[in-house]
């Protein structure tokens, strides 16, 4: 009955709101409310009711899926990106001072090069391959494939396109999960009624992808329906056989 207690601030004066049943005559009554001093208090009913309200405008829509699947991909990928080219360019790196270096124990030996040049050629690349070194040990590693990651992605997309019913029909931890990973931060009951409260990047991609496509379909209806009717003109009888 209490779902949204801890993720609430008080209008008023911004602490955190508990939750509390008070005992009618002939039921129990759910309340969201600040401390006695403060005396702000709401009806949990319609606080619920107003966060279900929200949580629909974010179910992932059938015709968004694909649009979604491929935004989020990209951006994997891109992230990932500059990770794999960073570890490829200090190995590169490590590659060509060991070359140096090497090249130059042979010059040495060959009496090209004197000894104090080589001592400086081999010190100065032993501390940069050094210094490359802890740069790839510090590196993240990607151990996720991209076949892994859209295995992941098609089962979150799964229950993002129902998240509604999963919250309508499961526990209060589970409920508790879905509005921890929507917000953010802490918000009002008045920022769910104006919807401004602060949503995760994710919730944000699928309002924006969902009202997008609607948009293009209002569109596309818009223009069927400006067609102009092909009519035969007034006075003459349709062709026949």
């Amino acid at each position: 009955m209490l779902p949204l207690k801890g993720f609430l601030h008080c209008t008023q004066c911004n602490r955190i709101l508990c939750g509390s049943a008070s005992k009618g005559r002939n039921n129990y009554y759910y309340y969201y409310h600040c401390s006695s001093a403060c005396g702000y208090r709401k009806k949990a009913e319609e606080v619920n009711k107003a966060f279900v309200d929200e949580l629909k405008m974010y179910v992932l829509n059938e015709d968004s899926k694909d649009v979604f699947k491929i935004a989020i991909m990209d951006a994997y990928i891109d992230a990932t990106k500059g990770e794999t080219q960073n570890k490829t360019n200090y190995i590169v790196e490590i590659t060509e001072l060991s070359n140096r270096i090497t090249k130059a124990r042979e010059l040495l030996l060959t009496g090209d090069l004197d000894g104090s040049d080589y001592k400086t050629i081999k010190t100065e690349s032993e501390h940069r391959i050094a210094v490359l070194e802890a740069k790839l040990a510090e590196a993240p590693v990607t151990a996720v494939s991209l076949v892994e990651v859209e295995r992941l992605l098609d089962k979150a997309i799964t229950k993002l396109t129902q998240i509604d019913v999963i919250y309508s029909n499961f526990d209060t931890y589970v409920q508790r999960e879905v509005i921890g990973s929507m917000y953010p931060e802490k918000f009002t009951f008045e920022n769910l009624q104006h919807r401004t409260a602060k949503v995760d990047f994710l919730f944000q991609l699928i309002y924006q992808i969902n009202s997008s496509l609607r948009e293009k379909k209002r569109r596309a209806s818009d223009r069927k329906t400006c067609l102009p009717i092909l009519a035969p003109e007034a006075g003459l009888e349709p062709a026949t056989l």
